[in-house]
């Protein structure tokens, strides 16, 4: 119970290095498919779903963005069956073969594995769950 509670503490620590918050996106989400619901406002990408943020990179299978209510993801530039620069959005979520890799504070490569991972924008972290989540730092993992 100890070991399970540290490591979702570790998780959360490690994966808020993603999310970082500029006044300008720098965020670009590839993927094969997809869609744009101008109704819900979200965007459903579907197979090699690649999400980066500057040096960060979160992999998946699926993964659905939700924009913010007052900006509209379909005034963004969809080029090549993905979103470039993306801005406005509170949430991805990502399901199935999540992979989230970044190098921390000491510039060591660090890999994070899961299920499903989902990104809130607004809290500035990713919560991955499934699996059970790996860690891995540099020669050191944790599961």
């Amino acid at each position: 119970m100890k070991l399970k509670a540290s490591i979702s503490i570790f998780l959360c620590a490690a994966l808020a290095v993603f999310a970082k918050e500029e006044a300008k996106s720098d965020v670009t989400i590839n993927s094969d498919e997809l869609k744009y619901s101008f109704e819900e406002n979200t965007a459903y990408l579907r197979g090699h779903v690649v999400v980066t943020d500057g040096e960060r990179k979160l992999t998946t299978d699926n993964a659905t963005v939700y924009f913010e209510d007052d900006k509209k993801g379909g005034d963004q530039a969809v080029e090549e069956l993905g979103l470039k620069g993306v801005d406005g959005f509170s949430r991805v979520v990502a399901v199935g073969n999540v992979h989230v890799v970044f190098n921390d504070q000491t510039n060591t490569k660090t890999e994070v594995i899961a299920d499903r991972g989902i990104w809130e924008k607004a809290q500035n972290k990713v919560v991955m769950t499934g699996g059970p989540p790996i860690v891995r730092n540099g020669s050191n993992y944790i599961r």
